[in-house]
């Protein structure tokens, strides 16, 4: 699935999102580990489950100790590859397996609907029950749960989402205009009153 709107959507969340309590980041993981480590589903001082900056709630203690192992495998594996890196990248043997993404983080997708945005779950195309998504928000904070035929609202806006931003990349040049692809997306349905 296509994830630049999803990009786009974050760093405007991020720029009207009301600032968090600080933490000290050896408290915190991301589990979409990119350059932006405040962008995606996080887990701070190990129980307040966040996405981007928004807070979604607490985890039940299953959850934490999920994520304890989550934390735990991520550290070992980034070990590994930096112990590997600084071999010259010869002893494959010291990769350790990838981490597994906390079940409570997989296949979450904030989707953006003007003035809101729902926050789903979305996986191979097609939603999947979970805790965390099916919920809409406004100003950051959350409206309410979003009914099943909702939900199909939002599948569906996605995957002509999808459809566009594939069609946009197969036909560009050099003289892209991303104003011009973001003025040109469908419109998504309309659940934020």
């Amino acid at each position: 699935m296509c994830d630049y709107r999803f990009l786009v959507a974050s760093f405007v969340c991020a720029s009207l999102a009301l600032p968090v309590e600080p933490v000290d980041s050896d408290d915190t993981n991301s589990a979409e580990t990119d350059e932006f480590e405040e962008f995606g589903c996080r887990v701070v001082n190990g129980n307040k489950l966040f996405f981007n900056d928004i807070f979604i709630r607490e985890l039940n203690k299953d959850e934490q100790k999920e994520n304890e192992k989550f934390e735990k495998d991520m550290k070992a594996h980034n070990e590994a590859v930096e112990k590997a890196d600084h071999n010259g990248g010869t002893e494959a043997k010291l990769l350790v397996d990838a981490y597994e993404v906390p079940s409570f983080c997989r296949d979450l997708e904030q989707v953006d609907l003007g003035d809101c945005f729902a926050l789903v779950c979305v996986s191979i195309r097609f939603f999947i029950a979970c805790k965390t998504g099916g919920k809409l928000y406004k100003d950051n904070k959350k409206v309410r749960d979003l009914s099943e035929k909702e939900k199909k609202q939002v599948e569906e806006y996605l995957k002509k989402l999808e459809k566009y931003y594939d069609d946009v990349y197969a036909k560009s040049d050099e003289d892209f205009d991303w104003e011009k692809v973001i003025a040109g997306e469908p419109k998504g349905p309309q659940l934020c009153n």
